[in-house]
């Protein structure tokens, strides 16, 4: 079995991860051109590609960072102390402002509520305060509605058996089909070198506060958005040949939309098992 050493972002702790076979020769940064799209993966952490980012080269930031409830990630530990999951994020992304262009926007996606201890837990203010501390305006929330429309929505509802006290008024839950979109800015004015190439009906659809996208599962990672929800930040807040960064980048869907749309994509990710799997990914285009 292979090892990656890679450093705890919390307490500069040196950790040694085993691998699986396939990612042993997997390298710390990969920097590729496909067409006019350039590609650089970083495998380590968000801090420490932070460092290697010159500054003012990104327009926008899109990501979906750990949401500390215990989800099951291949090595991240995504059961902190809430207060150092707030001091972490916050000097994560801190670290990233000063990446962005005058004006560029950041675009964070999570759940509307996780489970701590058997607490619920609306996670839209604690995001909110670590984006503000982190030294960003806020200027809009998307609600991320996991079905094509309405109809299909009941029927994603439908799904889920999560309803507590049946047809009882003791103790029913809602059952979640959306999460957040939190839009924030850096300060300054954005400038564009070229114009946008969003269409009308993209735009119009973009511009509400709610977005009908279906979700997806991936096999290999236990929280994935698809590509289609980054694809339409991207349009919405990029022209094409600027530079789009996801600091927690899992396998890559935000790559994919890059793709798509043209942009260059920057990315980071601890888990080489993951970033293995962006760059299977990237390999079939």
């Amino acid at each position: 079995m292979a090892k990656w050493n890679t450093v705890n972002s919390l307490k500069g702790e040196k950790r040694d991860f085993s691998l699986n076979n396939n990612v042993e020769n997997i390298p710390n940064r990969v920097q590729k051109k496909i067409g006019n799209v350039t590609i650089d993966i970083f495998c380590g952490l968000a801090e420490e590609y932070a460092k290697l980012l010159e500054n003012e080269s990104i327009h926008l930031i899109v990501t979906s960072p750990p949401y500390n409830c215990g989800v099951k990630y291949d090595i991240y530990n995504d059961k902190m102390d809430f207060a150092e999951y707030k001091k972490w994020l916050i000097n994560v992304f801190s670290l990233l402002k000063s990446k962005l262009v005058s004006g560029g926007k950041i675009a964070i996606n999570f759940p509307t509520l996780i489970r701590i201890e058997n607490k619920r837990k609306i996670l839209l203010s604690v995001f909110e305060d670590i984006l503000t501390s982190s030294g960003y305006d806020i200027i809009d929330c998307i609600v991320w509605i996991k079905a094509r429309d309405e109809k299909e929505a009941l029927g994603v509802a439908g799904r889920s058996t999560g309803w507590g006290s049946w047809m009882s008024p003791t103790s029913p839950y809602i059952r979640p089909i959306t999460e957040f979109i939190l839009i924030a800015k850096k300060d300054g004015k954005r400038t564009l070198k070229n114009k946008s190439d969003i269409t009308k009906e993209e735009f119009l659809t973009a511009t509400v506060s709610s977005w009908f996208i279906p979700s997806k599962s991936d096999p290999s990672h236990p929280a994935v958005f698809p590509p289609e929800l980054p694809e339409r930040i991207i349009k919405l807040y990029t022209t094409v040949g600027e530079n789009v960064l996801d600091p927690f980048m899992g396998v890559g869907n935000t790559m994919l939309a890059c793709l798509k749309t043209k942009r260059n994509f920057f990315g980071s990710e601890i888990s080489p098992n993951y970033i293995s799997k962006a760059l299977e990914k990237l390999n079939e285009f």
